[in-house]
């Protein structure tokens, strides 16, 4: 079995200084102008909201003279509508909302040249995520309580509350990490946590020690949390377990040994498709995929 690029991740982290600055790529698809001084289009119109679990579809009218829509959505901090999304078509998916309440407003974007002006914004449309529906709820029988899909870093790092913390930057092409230590069964055991170039939670993975929990009881836990397994094959000695979730293309896996497992929870809408390849996670949706090319 090839040498696990995440086991020599955690490994590191172990002799950091100091943490590497993270790299947060904002989406510049469109580029904004000021709004023009002219008479402005109207706002769209019949906003509606869809929720799918954790994922929001918004859907409108479409208005007369728009070139694009722009997507706001309130922030608590700021007490502000800030930019979410561009986007080509009257409707926008918003994927991952963790459990909460969030409010949005849209509005028409003008083309000039190679830049857009925003038009009048839309009234503000409200949607509350009460968890998802599309998998069984995590249980405290679950290892590790990773924070939910999509949530941002700082707020991904402050749930852990992780010891001895240390901000990893990129480990692979658009996918940067934090890690540290956080006690199972009162052993240290390291935690990383992922996030894709939009800042978002996308991947959670954890070496947990024998002396923590043993890989048999790692699956126990898992199967009493989530039902019966999607995958487990055993090969010289290590065992993979994989959990598949296809309503909310997310799946959970363990991997090792005797000597101590990896235990992984992963977004496949989120991680960056430089980490796994569309044929990838179209494999491992349908049970087939090699769940371990995530760590190799």
């Amino acid at each position: 079995m090839k040498k696990s690029r995440l086991i020599g991740a955690l490994l590191a982290c172990t002799m950091a200084v100091s943490g590497l600055p993270a790299v947060i790529v904002p989406d510049a698809s469109l580029t904004v102008t000021a709004e023009a001084a002219t008479a402005k289009l109207a706002a769209p119109k019949n906003i509606k909201g869809t929720l799918d679990g954790t994922t929001l579809t918004l859907t409108w009218s479409a208005v007369s003279g728009a070139d694009a829509y722009r997507v706001y959505k309130y922030n608590d901090s700021t007490g502000k509508y800030e930019t979410l999304k561009n986007t080509a078509s009257a409707k926008c998916v918003i994927k991952g909302l963790s459990k909460g309440s969030y409010k949005f407003r849209v509005a028409a974007l003008v083309k000039s040249g190679n830049k857009y002006s925003a038009q009048t914004k839309s009234t503000a449309i409200k949607a509350t995520v009460k968890g998802t529906t599309t998998e069984k709820k995590t249980t405290a029988a679950d290892p590790i309580t990773f924070p939910a899909f999509g949530t941002a870093k700082d707020k991904a790092i402050k749930a852990m509350e992780l010891s001895n913390g240390v901000d990893m930057g990129e480990m692979q092409k658009g996918l940067y990490s934090y890690a540290g230590f956080k006690k199972i069964n009162n052993e240290d055991c390291m935690i990383m946590l992922f996030f894709n170039s939009d800042g978002k939670f996308c991947y959670g993975g954890a070496i947990i020690t024998p002396e923590a929990m043993s890989v048999a009881d790692l699956n126990k836990a898992l199967t009493a949390a989530n039902g019966k397994e999607t995958v487990t094959v055993n090969s010289s000695g290590t065992s993979i377990s994989a959990w598949v979730f296809k309503s909310s293309k997310t799946f959970k896996m363990v991997l090792g040994n005797d000597d101590g497992a990896i235990y992984a929870s992963v977004s496949l809408d989120l991680i960056p498709s430089t980490v796994l390849s569309d044929e990838q996670k179209k494999a491992i949706l349908n049970g087939v995929g090699d769940f371990s090319s995530i760590l190799t």
